[in-house]
């Protein structure tokens, strides 16, 4: 998705996340978007440890696969200017190549280490300390960050890929196949929820491990629009899902990717205005909607 346009937009953006959380019934639960992308470089070891030292409960993080097939860390699909300089420290001028054309030891050589000071990016976190040296990490490193704490945390992971693909990334069965195999060989399947935008990527989890606890999002803005209510068509962000079958209603929508596991306990979200979703049914459905609107 296209990055947020302004506090206005922000505003109009909540997420909700219907986890059946390890967390006790009542507790807050408190996640690092992107790390702690307002204090730390975005998506980097620093800003995952940042989190996690300052009492962080589940990190959120997005996902990305490399030309070998390994999954690292990035919300973007490809090299963002407003991130990345080269082996030279100089700033990409434009759009940089997919980090699906890259290899693991290419896309090492680049540093996120800080935004790019002249980007209006940088100006919408000027507390932001720079760590410079910080390479693109692999989901495994952020596991094994995870993993060496002595308090527990969970993490929220999002499978960056939309129906148009083009070959910017593999396609979802092998995307979620990658995913799930990283998080049974960590063995964090009850501490990992998998949420994308594009529902194809939970289904597939799904098929292959009912287990690990998934998050619909979706959203409906001017700029951003995966509902498409006035399509008249199903969505192509929705796995074939069609909206106007469930009489407009969003959660009833979300338990019908889910199952009848989702009486239980299924985890599912969206993410959207909150007044589109609270009277659509959230509670019939038996969904527990948790906003958020910072900008972190």
């Amino acid at each position: 998705m296209r990055r947020g346009a302004g506090t206005a937009l922000l505003q109009a953006i909540f997420a909700t996340s219907l986890l059946a959380l390890t967390l006790p019934a009542g507790a807050f639960d408190l996640q690092g978007h992107r790390g702690t992308r307002g204090l730390a470089p975005e998506n980097t070891l620093a800003a995952f440890s940042l989190a996690l030292s300052i009492g962080v409960t589940t990190l959120e993080t997005d996902l990305a696969v490399t030309r070998d097939g390994v999954l690292v860390i990035s919300h973007d699909p490809y090299l963002n200017p407003d991130l990345v300089r080269d082996a030279e420290e100089r700033w990409l001028i434009t759009k940089g190549l997919a980090i699906h054309a890259l290899t693991l030891a290419e896309l090492q050589r680049y540093d996120i280490g800080r935004i790019n000071p002249d980007s209006r990016y940088a100006k919408q976190f000027p507390e932001q300390r720079a760590e410079d040296g910080q390479r693109f990490p692999t989901l495994a490193q952020v596991f094994e960050l995870v993993k060496a704490r002595s308090r527990p945390a969970r993490l929220n992971i999002e499978t960056k890929i939309t129906p148009d693909n083009a070959g910017a990334t593999v396609d979802s069965a092998t995307f979620t196949r990658l995913t799930v195999d990283a998080i049974r060989r960590a063995q964090l399947v009850g501490e990992v929820t998998i949420q994308s935008f594009d529902w194809r990527t939970l289904v597939e989890a799904k098929k292959l491990a009912p287990e690990i606890e998934t998050v619909c999002l979706t959203i409906e803005t001017e700029n951003n629009d995966t509902v498409q209510r006035q399509s008249g068509r199903p969505s192509p962000w929705h796995a074939g899902l069609d909206l106007n079958a469930y009489d407009g209603s969003l959660p009833r929508l979300v338990k019908a990717l889910s199952g009848p596991r989702a009486q239980g306990d299924g985890g599912q979200g969206h993410c959207a205005p909150l007044k589109r979703w609270l009277p659509a049914g959230a509670t019939r459905c038996r969904r527990r909607p948790r906003p958020w609107a910072a900008r972190t």
